[in-house]
Protein backbone atom coordinates (compact mmCIF):
# COMPACT_ATOMS: atom_id res chain seq x y z
CA UNK A 1 0.00 0.00 0.00
CA UNK A 2 1.16 3.40 -0.85
CA UNK A 3 0.31 6.70 -0.02
CA UNK A 4 -1.02 9.89 -1.84
CA UNK A 5 -0.96 13.30 -1.90
CA UNK A 6 -3.62 15.86 -2.40
CA UNK A 7 -1.88 17.25 -5.79
CA UNK A 8 -2.08 13.38 -7.35
CA UNK A 9 -5.31 12.99 -6.26
CA UNK A 10 -6.37 16.09 -7.48
CA UNK A 11 -5.14 16.04 -10.71
CA UNK A 12 -6.64 12.32 -11.19
CA UNK A 13 -9.80 14.04 -10.69
CA UNK A 14 -10.00 17.17 -12.51
CA UNK A 15 -7.63 15.86 -15.47
CA UNK A 16 -6.62 19.20 -16.71
CA UNK A 17 -2.73 18.76 -16.72
CA UNK A 18 -2.01 16.54 -19.42
CA UNK A 19 1.34 15.67 -17.58
CA UNK A 20 0.49 15.61 -13.91
CA UNK A 21 -2.78 14.15 -14.27
CA UNK A 22 -1.31 11.05 -16.59
CA UNK A 23 1.12 10.42 -13.82
CA UNK A 24 -1.97 9.96 -11.37
CA UNK A 25 -4.12 8.29 -13.30
CA UNK A 26 -1.03 5.36 -13.74
CA UNK A 27 -0.80 5.42 -9.74
CA UNK A 28 -4.39 5.06 -9.42
CA UNK A 29 -4.82 2.28 -12.51
CA UNK A 30 -1.67 0.34 -10.56
CA UNK A 31 -3.92 0.12 -7.36
CA UNK A 32 -7.17 -0.90 -9.18
CA UNK A 33 -5.49 -3.34 -10.66
CA UNK A 34 -4.27 -5.19 -7.68
CA UNK A 35 -0.63 -3.68 -7.66
CA UNK A 36 -0.99 -1.24 -5.28
CA UNK A 37 -3.49 -0.03 -2.65
CA UNK A 38 -3.39 3.65 -2.52
CA UNK A 39 -3.93 5.03 1.16
CA UNK A 40 -5.88 8.39 1.46
CA UNK A 41 -6.08 9.91 4.87
CA UNK A 42 -8.38 12.23 6.15
CA UNK A 43 -6.43 15.38 5.75
CA UNK A 44 -6.60 14.90 1.64
CA UNK A 45 -10.15 14.12 2.06
CA UNK A 46 -10.40 17.62 3.62
CA UNK A 47 -7.41 19.15 1.18
CA UNK A 48 -9.05 17.62 -1.73
CA UNK A 49 -12.81 19.35 -0.76
CA UNK A 50 -11.10 22.46 -0.09
CA UNK A 51 -8.78 22.62 -3.40
CA UNK A 52 -12.38 21.21 -5.42
CA UNK A 53 -14.51 24.08 -3.96
CA UNK A 54 -11.76 27.45 -3.73
CA UNK A 55 -9.56 26.83 -6.88
CA UNK A 56 -12.39 25.03 -9.42
CA UNK A 57 -15.34 26.06 -7.90
CA UNK A 58 -16.75 22.32 -8.04
CA UNK A 59 -20.68 23.25 -6.32
CA UNK A 60 -21.76 21.87 -2.82
CA UNK A 61 -23.48 18.84 -4.41
CA UNK A 62 -20.69 17.82 -6.53
CA UNK A 63 -18.02 17.94 -3.88
CA UNK A 64 -20.03 15.40 -1.56
CA UNK A 65 -20.45 13.35 -4.92
CA UNK A 66 -16.42 13.39 -5.37
CA UNK A 67 -16.27 12.18 -1.81
CA UNK A 68 -18.69 9.64 -1.96
CA UNK A 69 -16.74 8.41 -5.07
CA UNK A 70 -13.55 7.89 -3.21
CA UNK A 71 -15.09 6.46 -0.05
CA UNK A 72 -16.77 3.36 -2.72
CA UNK A 73 -13.63 3.00 -4.52
CA UNK A 74 -11.98 -0.09 -4.18
CA UNK A 75 -8.89 1.35 -5.37
CA UNK A 76 -8.44 3.37 -2.16
CA UNK A 77 -7.86 2.58 1.61
CA UNK A 78 -9.65 5.15 3.68
CA UNK A 79 -8.67 6.08 7.19
CA UNK A 80 -10.99 5.23 9.40
CA UNK A 81 -13.76 4.58 6.26
CA UNK A 82 -16.96 4.87 8.62
CA UNK A 83 -15.84 7.62 10.10
CA UNK A 84 -15.07 9.81 6.94
CA UNK A 85 -18.60 8.26 5.83
CA UNK A 86 -20.24 10.05 9.10
CA UNK A 87 -18.40 13.55 8.20
CA UNK A 88 -19.95 12.97 4.65
CA UNK A 89 -23.07 12.79 5.98
CA UNK A 90 -23.19 15.41 7.80
CA UNK A 91 -21.64 17.59 5.03
CA UNK A 92 -24.55 16.89 2.89
CA UNK A 93 -27.67 17.50 5.70
CA UNK A 94 -26.06 20.69 6.83
CA UNK A 95 -24.07 23.88 5.09
CA UNK A 96 -21.03 23.39 7.51
CA UNK A 97 -17.76 22.76 5.87
CA UNK A 98 -16.76 18.74 5.60
CA UNK A 99 -13.41 19.39 7.78
CA UNK A 100 -16.05 20.43 10.46
CA UNK A 101 -17.91 17.55 10.02
CA UNK A 102 -14.92 15.29 10.50
CA UNK A 103 -13.74 17.11 13.39
CA UNK A 104 -16.61 15.99 15.22
CA UNK A 105 -17.25 12.70 13.51
CA UNK A 106 -13.28 12.28 14.71
CA UNK A 107 -13.85 13.66 18.52
CA UNK A 108 -17.62 12.23 19.09
CA UNK A 109 -15.55 8.53 18.42
CA UNK A 110 -13.14 9.43 20.60
CA UNK A 111 -15.51 9.47 23.58
CA UNK A 112 -16.37 13.69 23.06
CA UNK A 113 -20.05 14.48 24.39
CA UNK A 114 -19.84 17.50 22.00
CA UNK A 115 -17.40 19.99 20.22
CA UNK A 116 -17.69 23.52 21.33
CA UNK A 117 -17.53 26.26 18.42
CA UNK A 118 -18.04 29.41 17.50
CA UNK A 119 -19.41 29.41 14.14
CA UNK A 120 -22.76 29.04 13.56
CA UNK A 121 -23.26 26.55 10.62
CA UNK A 122 -21.16 23.93 12.33
CA UNK A 123 -22.89 24.02 15.37
CA UNK A 124 -26.21 22.95 14.09
CA UNK A 125 -24.18 19.71 13.44
CA UNK A 126 -25.31 16.96 16.20
CA UNK A 127 -21.75 16.31 16.87
CA UNK A 128 -21.06 20.07 17.71
CA UNK A 129 -22.58 22.68 20.60
CA UNK A 130 -22.57 26.20 20.01
CA UNK A 131 -20.08 28.03 22.88
CA UNK A 132 -21.73 31.44 24.45
CA UNK A 133 -18.64 32.97 26.37
CA UNK A 134 -20.18 34.57 29.81
CA UNK A 135 -20.52 38.19 29.57
CA UNK A 136 -17.65 38.62 31.77
CA UNK A 137 -15.25 37.98 29.08
CA UNK A 138 -16.92 41.13 27.18
CA UNK A 139 -17.74 43.29 30.49
CA UNK A 140 -16.05 42.65 33.16
CA UNK A 141 -12.49 42.84 32.23
CA UNK A 142 -10.11 45.92 32.78
CA UNK A 143 -8.56 46.49 29.41
CA UNK A 144 -5.46 49.08 28.63
CA UNK A 145 -4.57 50.78 25.68
CA UNK A 146 -1.03 49.36 26.07
CA UNK A 147 -0.64 46.29 24.13
CA UNK A 148 0.13 43.31 26.23
CA UNK A 149 -1.07 45.39 29.32
CA UNK A 150 -1.10 41.98 31.36
CA UNK A 151 -5.11 41.87 31.32
CA UNK A 152 -6.47 38.53 31.18
CA UNK A 153 -7.73 37.36 27.87
CA UNK A 154 -10.11 34.44 26.46
CA UNK A 155 -8.52 35.03 22.79
CA UNK A 156 -11.74 34.95 21.63
CA UNK A 157 -13.15 38.77 22.75
CA UNK A 158 -12.75 40.38 19.65
CA UNK A 159 -14.17 37.50 17.13
CA UNK A 160 -17.35 37.84 19.73
CA UNK A 161 -16.94 41.63 19.75
CA UNK A 162 -17.40 41.46 16.02
CA UNK A 163 -20.44 39.36 15.89
CA UNK A 164 -22.31 41.06 18.21
CA UNK A 165 -21.69 44.46 16.66
CA UNK A 166 -22.69 43.30 13.23
CA UNK A 167 -26.11 40.78 15.30
CA UNK A 168 -27.01 45.04 16.40
CA UNK A 169 -26.27 46.51 13.03
CA UNK A 170 -23.15 48.51 14.34
CA UNK A 171 -19.57 48.69 12.83
CA UNK A 172 -16.76 47.66 14.47
CA UNK A 173 -12.67 48.62 13.07
CA UNK A 174 -9.11 49.28 13.70
CA UNK A 175 -6.96 52.22 13.49
CA UNK A 176 -3.36 51.91 13.87
CA UNK A 177 -0.31 53.96 13.89
CA UNK A 178 3.32 53.02 13.64
CA UNK A 179 4.81 52.86 16.50
CA UNK A 180 1.62 54.06 18.81
CA UNK A 181 -0.12 50.34 18.73
CA UNK A 182 -3.85 49.93 18.12
CA UNK A 183 -7.16 51.28 18.59
CA UNK A 184 -10.50 49.52 18.29
CA UNK A 185 -13.68 51.75 17.70
CA UNK A 186 -17.37 50.14 17.98
CA UNK A 187 -20.21 52.28 16.60
CA UNK A 188 -23.95 51.65 17.39
CA UNK A 189 -27.06 53.06 15.99
CA UNK A 190 -29.13 55.09 18.09
CA UNK A 191 -32.92 54.60 18.40
CA UNK A 192 -33.42 57.65 15.79
CA UNK A 193 -30.91 56.55 13.65
CA UNK A 194 -32.98 53.45 12.91
CA UNK A 195 -34.28 55.19 9.45
CA UNK A 196 -31.77 57.91 9.31
CA UNK A 197 -28.82 56.76 7.01
CA UNK A 198 -27.71 60.05 5.86
CA UNK A 199 -25.32 60.79 8.74
CA UNK A 200 -21.90 59.45 8.44
CA UNK A 201 -20.04 57.00 11.17
CA UNK A 202 -18.94 59.15 13.94
CA UNK A 203 -15.49 57.08 15.48
CA UNK A 204 -15.66 56.62 19.19
CA UNK A 205 -13.13 54.80 20.96
CA UNK A 206 -14.93 51.14 22.25
CA UNK A 207 -14.77 51.18 26.25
Amino acid sequence: MIGIHTNLLVRYLAQDDPTQSKKASSVIERAIHGEAGVFVNHIVLCEVMWVLDRAYGFPRATLGDVVEKILQGKQFEIEDKPTAWQALNDFKSSRADYADCLIGAKNRKAGCTTTLTLDRATSALSTFSPYELPSSVLLGVKSTCIPTGGEPSSGYGLAVAKERTTLMHGELWCESDLGKGARFFVRLPQPDEAHDTSAGPQKEPAR
